[in-house]
């Protein structure tokens, strides 16, 4: 096996180190009052570093996973909090709707996260599951041609600045883990999601950790189960969900 690397891959690493020295001062002022490093992410999308891994036909570079970890690399030993802020919306969100997603949901929602002109994030975590996503409470059900989210999520990277996220739910409660699905939202134009308060991270306070409320909310876009059940995605349907809100003021009650 040849482990060289390729001519794309250390260049992609070198451009990442020159990013990261021109922004490793800011890194501490950011952490020490909290702010969202709004500058050094646009610096950084401005350089394609959103979509390194990310197919060229939706916005990104079309280059592999050790480019990519050769960057995130470079950029975490700057800046930690604008690192992971890029690897969810790359990796986590991106990544997994490039794999699992429908060319529709692709279309639509890929070339803003390559292009680092959206903000995305990943709910996974309930309150009551902690590290156990087997365990976790949220909901979707069925309602007309969409579905409606409900539960709590926490531990959310971006959750306050996010335009958009990938949510775990339970779609089959008695199939246990093997009942849960993952719901791209556009918590932009979703109604009934109301932001809890944000956690301060220690030595990581320029990446605002969001504690979101689904209160009944619809999930607009539906992707594939999330995990599936044999290793091979059932088809996801490409829907719109209707408007609907919870007027409860507690979470569990909606």
């Amino acid at each position: 096996m040849d482990f060289t690397l390729s001519p794309a891959q250390p260049a992609v690493q070198d451009q990442a180190r020159r990013l990261a020295r021109e922004v490793e001062a800011q890194a501490a002022p950011l952490d020490r009052e909290g702010r969202f490093p709004w500058e050094i992410l646009r610096l950084w999308a401005g350089e394609g570093l959103f979509g390194t891994a990310l197919p060229a036909e939706y916005g990104g570079s079309g280059l592999d996973y050790v480019a990519y970890a050769l960057a995130q690399m470079e950029l975490a030993q700057a800046c930690p909090s604008s690192c992971l802020v890029l690897h969810v919306n790359h990796t986590l969100f991106g990544g997994a709707l490039n794999q699992f997603g429908t060319p529709a949901q692709k279309q639509r929602f890929l070339p803003p996260v390559a292009s680092g002109e959206a903000i995305a994030s990943f709910a996974l975590t309930d309150p009551e599951a902690g590290s156990d996503p087997g365990a976790l409470q949220t909901t979707a059900r069925r309602e007309g041609d969409g579905w409606v989210l409900t539960g709590r999520k926490n531990f959310v990277t971006s959750g306050g600045v996010a335009r958009y996220a990938l949510v775990a739910a339970l779609t089959d409660p008695a199939q246990g883990p093997k009942g849960i699905s993952a719901f791209v939202v556009d918590l932009e134009a979703t109604a009934g999601i109301t932001p809890g308060p944000p956690r301060r991270e220690a030595g990581d306070a320029g990446r605002p950790v969001g504690v979101p409320y689904l209160r009944g909310s619809p999930a607009s876009w539906k992707t594939t189960p999330w995990p599936g059940t044999s290793g091979t995605p059932r088809p996801a349907r490409f829907t719109k969900a209707p408007t609907k809100s919870c007027s409860s003021s507690s979470p569990k009650n909606c």
